[in-house]
């Protein structure tokens, strides 16, 4: 195998995690969102997103060709790997935590080993026995979908780069199903990404390396570092690591020759694989089963691989966004950017993906200023500057009022120094009041035209004075000098001004 990158193929496969992110998010929960428009399957798609819950239930637009966050994760272990030996801290104490202020569809458990890691302490330390199980039982996708950074950095020595992935891995992830899907992705990246570009990828090629190389890229690599978190499992669960590892391992390989066997006959039907690997099931979210249906699906439409990325992220049942990222990361290691077509070429933030991927091949070093900090949000304007930790000076672009189901808040919209579309929201709990006030105007202003109407016609002053006194009681806006002024309104006729100003003016208060 040849151990020179192509600058073009780590471009399009970096490419390919966003554009294949873009295309499948709007395909993952179809009972939380909205499709504005969207002309064709190939198409980027302009949608709302059903966000929170209870009463701070919402919905977000998000534009076409947006990522979530399987591109936001992979970009924050890009900038942590261009720190150097320094990549682990980097990432576990500047990254996650600050990724919980612009994080969009981020999954349970990377929110949840985020926020622990927000608190100064690893997820395996926690003082909290259902916390702890809730970690070492994680064994999601959310780690195969980021490790794309490390098979550039590292990929020229295979045991360094395993050995940073299952550190990276175990920031967030305790379960081995998380652990072995990332190892099985970054393998076959690094084939993809390192194998000699004179060759044609032949039928089949990629799961016969994997099969034939098992054991040895699937190896257990513990270092010193995590002996006391092997402790603490077995402690846990009274189980040895190594033990379920082996376990989960027989688990990948079968999926592995199940993809194989399917992937050598033309009238398989991608489907009733999909569902027999599992990645339409109860545990179709799993980092192995995503990442033999990613090398499933790129095998059997090598030779389209437009179509390879489209059947990916729209296909109803598994998890299309990260599936259909996974599947654009080993398209565009393979075809560099040959593939990507017209429609695509408009995904979020194109060329700060194209300039990290670019450090990362040249391994070039950066120095990060600061940790982000709390955001003052009504400092925020249109155009305003601020300094946004690592992310360095960043302009707000666009502020955007979202009305909740009892909630309000305001999102902004963010450019970073070096380019890259960051999303924070916030919620002010003055202007959730001030929101629920004004439900309850909206929905009575509509009697106040009938109202006072009705003043109009008490044909005597008496009559009216009690019908007006009524009207402001009813918005709780009663005084003498308020009451003195409606009697005036009425007179020249202009109540319905009156009352419509005097309502507005108490909610801005």
């Amino acid at each position: 195998m040849s151990f020179s990158l192509n600058p073009l193929r780590v471009k399009g496969s970096f490419l390919g995690v966003a554009i294949g992110d873009a295309l499948g998010w709007p395909e993952e929960r179809p009972r939380f969102r909205k499709i504005l428009k969207r002309n064709s399957p190939k198409d980027f798609a302009l949608w709302l997103k059903r966000e929170g819950a209870y009463k701070s239930i919402h919905w977000e637009t998000v534009n076409p060709g947006e990522y979530s966050d399987d591109t936001q994760l992979t970009l924050a272990v890009a900038r942590s790997k261009l720190t150097g030996e320094k990549w682990f801290e980097h990432f576990t104490q500047w990254e996650l935590p600050c990724w919980l202020i612009y994080q969009r569809g981020g999954g349970r458990s990377l929110l949840r080993a985020a926020k622990i890691w927000n608190t100064g302490i690893p997820p395996w330390k926690i003082n909290n026995k259902k916390e702890l199980i809730n970690y070492f039982q994680a064994g999601g996708n959310g780690v195969a979908m980021r490790i794309l950074p490390h098979v550039i950095y590292d990929g020229d020595n295979p045991y360094k780069m395993r050995k940073h992935i299952f550190r990276n891995g175990i920031t967030t992830h305790g379960h081995p199903r998380a652990l072995i899907g990332a190892l099985l992705h970054a393998e076959s990246l690094r084939y993809l990404l390192y194998r000699d570009q004179k060759k044609i990828l032949k039928r089949g090629e990629i799961l016969d390396f994997l099969l034939d190389n098992f054991h040895e890229w699937s190896e257990l690599l513990l270092s010193d570092s995590e002996s006391e978190w092997v402790k603490i499992f077995y402690e846990l669960f009274n189980e040895d690591y190594s033990q379920l590892w082996k376990k989960v391992c027989k688990e990948t390989e079968k999926l592995l020759k199940i993809a194989k066997s399917s992937n050598l006959s033309a009238l398989a039907d991608e489907g009733e694989i999909l569902s027999e690997l599992g990645a339409t099931g109860k545990f179709k979210g799993a980092g192995n089963i995503t990442a033999v249906a990613a090398i499933f699906i790129f095998s059997k439409f090598a030779s389209e691989p437009t179509n390879a990325l489209i059947f990916a992220a729209n296909f109803r049942g598994t998890d299309t966004d990260t599936l259909a990222s996974m599947v654009g990361a080993l398209v565009g290691a393979l075809y560099a950017e040959e593939w990507i077509i017209s429609e695509w070429q408009r995904v979020q933030d194109r060329m700060y993906i194209e300039k990290i991927a670019k450090k990362l091949l040249n391994k070039q070093v950066t120095n990060y200023l600061d940790k982000c900090s709390e955001i003052s949000f009504n400092m925020l304007t249109r155009k305003k500057k601020i300094n946004f930790g690592f992310f360095g000076q960043s302009t707000v672009q666009e502020i955007e009022y979202i009305k909740g189901k009892k909630t309000n808040f305001t999102r902004y919209r963010l450019r970073t120094q070096e380019g890259q579309t960051l999303y924070i929201k916030s919620i002010n709990i003055k202007e959730t009041e001030a929101h629920e006030e004004l439900l309850k105007y909206e929905h009575l202003q509509k009697e106040i035209l009938s109202i006072s109407e009705k003043v109009f016609w008490a044909g005597k002053q008496e009559g009216a004075k009690e019908i007006l006194e009524i009207v402001l009681r009813s918005f709780n806006l009663y005084s003498k000098k308020k009451f003195q002024e409606a009697i005036k309104a009425w007179e020249q006729n202009k109540l319905e001004q009156y009352l419509n100003k005097l309502i507005n003016s108490n909610l801005k208060h």
